[in-house]
């Protein structure tokens, strides 16, 4: 969670991407741990499964988030640009 803070406190979306890319690092290491507590019965095998799902489904979050952003990136400038009869509006507005 805090690499996404840091990530949306950057200037651009591909450091926030960095930001996310670090927060699944994480979750895999949660994922390493998680198999370290169960091979050391840290906890019971039930308790072990719930926690793999959580973490599976932050996996999945992050990834749908990353997503979501590079798919923002690829849109196209003009795609993103207002209607020329808005340019032309704004540009009779001041002459």
């Amino acid at each position: 969670m805090n690499n996404i803070a840091e990530g949306y406190g950057r200037k651009s979306q591909k450091e926030l991407l960095n930001f996310i890319s670090m927060a699944n690092g994480s979750c895999n290491e949660v994922h390493n741990m998680l198999y370290i507590g169960l091979d050391f019965k840290h906890f019971e095998p039930a308790k072990s499964q719930q926690l793999f799902d959580l973490a599976n489904e932050i996996d999945c979050i992050l990834n749908g988030f990353s997503k979501s952003i590079k798919d923002s990136l690829m849109t196209p400038l003009s795609k993103s640009l207002p209607p020329p009869t808005t340019i032309n509006n704004y540009d009779k507005k001041y002459e």
